[in-house]
């Protein structure tokens, strides 16, 4: 439907234009043609849309070839949807409607006249300047969007305006400031040396000092705070920025450093015990000694190799409980350990919390 009325209004367009006047009386020929379609082409890409539908008016007349015709009348349809319309509605300050009111835009004449139609312009950024007998002119700047209609702007003359004084570009404005309190009076000139009395005459005597007033007879006089010393409470004492390891992480590391220590004797108790059965093998094979000395021998070996399995047994038991004190201790000061050696391995007695 909407395209129906567009092509009907572009017909209608096209004759009026045609019938306009001597001038355009005169049918395009196919240059003219042709050059009106490339125009329009470049005209509509510069969004110049009220100049292209008047390219394309031209280009759409009978006289075209066919082809021509159709396709400049389709493209007038569509530079028509895409023209944005702005209406201007103008009042006094009184809010009395205003129609002779003159308006350009860019510089250039729009109406000589408001009467409440909407007006047609590109889109695009303009400056639109309204005139009207009585009362100052009024510029107004306005983003138009391509395809919007009906747009409605009000425009008030002689509204009254807030002044604002105006500060230069880079300097701050001046800060109103506290009257200043009134100057204390100038002390009094000391005065000099008393004159010594005429020879003869008695001393004036000293003049009494003012009594306390009521109430604080009896009282000692304030003490006025010595130079150098600040009221306040005293400055607290920076806390130690290095806790220390604490107590759980030394126990670790002694606990872990005697697990290797007895793994180390266990290794050194580990190669006597294969030299004393070897030796003790070659003596008596399959322990089938002869005489008290062979069996002492194959004694002694045992003996060292217990020991030095229960070593080994010990230092795996401190490397790995040094392992989980260290990974488990929590910040210094919060754990109580005791470490030392019992019989057959070592002793841990401590709190952790």
């Amino acid at each position: 439907m909407r395209r129906t009325v567009l092509a009907i209004s572009s017909a209608v367009a096209i004759g009026m234009l045609l019938k306009s006047g001597p001038a355009a009386a005169a049918d395009p020929t196919t240059a003219d043609c042709l050059a009106a379609n490339n125009s329009s082409v470049e005209l509509r890409n510069a969004h110049r849309l009220r100049e292209a539908r008047a390219q394309l008016l031209v280009c759409a007349a009978a006289s075209c070839p066919s082809d021509i015709q159709k396709e400049c009348l389709r493209r007038v349809d569509e530079v028509n949807a895409q023209i944005p319309t702005i209406t201007f509605e103008a009042k006094d300050a009184a809010g009395r409607d205003l129609s002779a009111v003159k308006v350009t835009m860019d510089g250039q004449p729009l109406v000589e006249r408001l009467e409440g139609t909407a007006l047609s312009v590109d889109p695009g950024e303009h400056t639109f300047a309204f005139e009207t007998p009585g009362q100052s002119p009024i510029t107004r700047r306005f983003i138009i969007q391509q395809g919007q209609k009906d747009r409605h702007e009000m425009i008030v003359f002689g509204a009254p305006t807030a002044e604002t004084p105006t500060v230069p570009q880079g300097v701050s404005p001046p800060v109103p400031q506290p009257p200043s309190a009134p100057s204390p009076p100038s002390a009094a000139a000391a005065p000099g040396p008393p004159a010594a009395p005429a020879q003869g005459t008695p001393p004036a005597a000293a003049p009494a000092p003012p009594a306390p007033p009521s109430g604080t007879q009896g009282a000692p006089p304030p003490v006025a705070p010595s130079a150098g010393i600040l009221s306040g409470p005293p400055p607290a004492t920076p806390e130690s920025p290095n806790p220390g390891l604490g107590t759980q992480k030394v126990a670790a590391i002694v606990v872990a450093g005697v697990g290797v220590a007895a793994v180390a004797v266990g290794g050194a108790f580990g190669v006597i015990t294969i030299s004393k059965k070897n030796d003790a093998n070659n003596l008596c094979p399959a322990s089938q000694c002869a005489s008290q000395a062979e069996v002492n021998m194959w004694n002694d070996a045992r003996t060292t190799g217990n020991v030095s399995t229960a070593l080994f047994i010990a230092g795996g038991v401190g490397v790995a409980a040094g392992a989980i004190l260290w990974f488990t201790a929590k910040p210094a000061g919060t754990s109580v350990a005791q470490v030392g050696l019992a019989p057959g391995g070592i002793q841990l007695r401590g709190t952790w919390w």
